[in-house]
């Protein structure tokens, strides 16, 4: 029954990177039904987590008012590799609503302990978060450090979806940093490796520094297809801080470009939906633009 557990667990991970969210519940629940009947409750942790980290990527609110209260019981008492997993979940449901400093306290804890447990993709993902939350937090020499340390990481595993991740936070901050050609290059060669997996959030992501790549260059045709293309891969995953980015940057480029009022409405559109998200770093995007 635990071999079985972790062959779903594994097959639930290869489901995220294929961008299948259905699928990847699927093989969570099916490890939670096999670990249970080996009473093996760490197993049945990592699957709850698991879950709960992909709902939270949906719809933030609705992940904290399931899991908050059961995460915060099961934390200090948790084996290290689950409070990994709990630490990122926290971490990530204090981004999604514009909370970097809390959110960069949970990564801190998160990347230490998948390190010291050999989860080292999550590491590398950790560490990543890690460096968009110092972005956010404009400290863009300390984002740029820990995604370094990612990138270096997943160079070391040769892990080609980490790396991709890994190349394209790094050319985020590196565009903030104003080095827009190092940025390019960087996201050209993450977006050559996610190719084989077009519906992942993954790729999504890289689309997304794409096209605000696009918009620093003032390339907006090329921003508005890349924002454009974020929003066919939003639809598609239901992930609504993609959903948000799309609109956001389709309403910037279209503004430049002339279209006033398709801009106008594409805005109206990214900030009703950043307000039901009470995502406040998205607002504030939004109504810049």
């Amino acid at each position: 029954a635990p071999g079985c557990a972790d062959a779903h667990w594994l097959l639930a991970r290869i489901a995220v990177d294929r961008g299948d969210y259905q699928d990847e519940a699927r093989h969570l629940q099916w490890m939670i039904d096999f670990a249970r009947r080996a009473q093996d409750g760490d197993r049945q942790w990592y699957a709850k987590v698991g879950l709960a980290y992909s709902s939270a990527l949906r719809a933030v609110d609705v992940s904290l008012a399931q899991w908050q209260t059961v995460f915060e019981a099961a934390l200090p008492d948790a084996h290290p590799g689950v409070r990994a997993m709990i630490c990122a979940w926290f971490g990530a449901c204090a981004a999604l609503q514009s909370d970097f400093g809390r959110s960069v306290t949970f990564l801190m804890q998160a990347y230490e302990l998948a390190w010291d447990t050999g989860q080292i993709r999550d590491a590398i993902r950790n560490a990543a978060n890690l460096g968009d939350g110092f972005s956010n937090l404009n400290d863009h020499q300390s984002a740029l450090d820990w995604m370094q340390r990612g990138l270096e990481t997943a160079r070391a595993m040769r892990w080609p979806v980490s790396i991709a991740i890994s190349l394209g936070q790094t050319a985020d901050v590196l565009r903030h940093l104003g080095r827009l050609d190092a940025a390019q290059e960087l996201l050209d060669e993450a977006l050559q490796a996610l190719n084989p997996l077009g519906v992942s959030r993954s790729y999504a992501i890289t689309l997304e520094y794409l096209g605000d790549l696009a918009l620093d260059r003032r390339d907006y045709a090329t921003a508005l297809k890349y924002f454009g293309q974020l929003q066919q891969h939003a639809d598609t995953l239901q992930q609504f801080d993609f959903q948000t980015s799309a609109w956001r940057g389709q309403a910037h480029a279209l503004s430049q470009l002339g279209q006033v009022e398709a801009a106008l409405k594409a805005a109206h559109d990214a900030l009703a939906l950043a307000e039901k998200q009470q995502d406040a770093f998205a607002q504030i995007s939004i109504l810049q633009v």
